[in-house]
């Protein structure tokens, strides 16, 4: 089924061989708020399987995708999330089936640089990791935990990625390996 005004869809849906439908698309205009295309999609069962939902601007003002991508598991549990601004996601964030957090990134940009944290979690909720990268490098400090929220490990990188130290920690926290590698990482000391 589809269904245009003024020569612009406003309305789409498209069903399997048992009527079922598999996926649609609305036009949506609100007073007072900018216009948004929201387009579905659906498992075989019926359930929402993935909504995208952006703020439709006209063709010759495209500013880039804004607006928030949605993802669920066929039980209905919401698996990922994406949010865009200018173009440019802004965030991601990933759960497990049991619904703890899986992951969280934050994108900020300045410039033409790009910086992503990412958090990751284990599916009892504790920390696995938290990192950074720089332009799609890991940059800076990171550090990875065991599943029980213990911090094992922390590497060091420079502004180029390459790694500069590494500590590795036993399940007390204590220090277990501390090494330097001048920016070369077959280089130890």
């Amino acid at each position: 089924t589809v269904r245009y005004r003024d020569g612009v869809l406003v309305w789409l849906a498209v069903l399997n061989e048992a009527g079922q439908r598999v996926r649609s698309e609305a036009f949506v205009q609100q007073p007072g708020q900018p216009d948004k295309r929201i387009k579905r999609v659906y498992y075989p069962g019926g359930a929402l399987r993935s909504e995208t939902e952006l703020i439709e601007r006209p063709a010759s003002a495209y500013e880039g995708r804004e607006g928030v991508g949605r993802e669920w598991a066929e039980s209905g549990q919401l698996t990922q999330e994406v949010v865009w601004a200018r173009g440019r996601e802004q965030r991601v964030r990933q759960w497990y089936l049991n619904g703890q957090l899986k992951l969280d990134q934050r994108i900020t940009r300045s410039g033409r640089h790009e910086e992503r944290l990412t958090q990751s979690y284990w599916d009892n909720g504790k920390p696995a990791a938290v990192n950074r990268e720089r332009d799609g490098r890991l940059s800076g400090l990171q550090r990875y935990f065991s599943e029980a929220g213990v911090k094992r490990r922390e590497d060091q990188h420079g502004e180029r990625g390459e790694l500069l130290r590494r500590k590795e920690f036993d399940e007390r926290g204590r220090v277990t390996l501390d090494e330097r590698f001048d920016g070369d990482p077959t280089r130890r000391s």
